[in-house]
């Protein structure tokens, strides 16, 4: 079995370059027509069990769970350049339909 070694250095600035865009989308950008369509409201909100800081915790540690499993896709595909990336995404986005 061969070793894939990853760049984790570059694991977590993606980590936390998705949380930083996803916090951007989900809030003063898109985050009232997300909570409209989504048919929330504030009071609703507010009526959630799970706080802030606790979903902003677990979705930091499946982000990062998630590149990971990228990276070691990429590592394991040989995507190479920008070309290789989208190959990569392609065929992750097609197992995923």
């Amino acid at each position: 079995m061969e070793y894939i070694s990853v760049n984790y250095l570059a694991v977590f600035v993606a980590t936390i370059t998705s949380f930083i865009v996803g916090a951007l989308w989900y809030g003063p950008l898109f985050g009232k027509q997300w909570m409209k369509l989504e048919g929330f409201t504030p009071e609703s909100m507010k009526s959630i069990k799970l706080k802030l800081g606790h979903a902003m915790g677990l979705g930091f540690v499946s982000t990062l769970i998630m590149v990971c499993v990228l990276a070691h896709f990429a590592i394991a595909w040989g995507a190479e350049g920008v070309m290789g990336a989208f190959q990569l995404t392609f065929w992750v986005w097609l197992d995923l339909l």
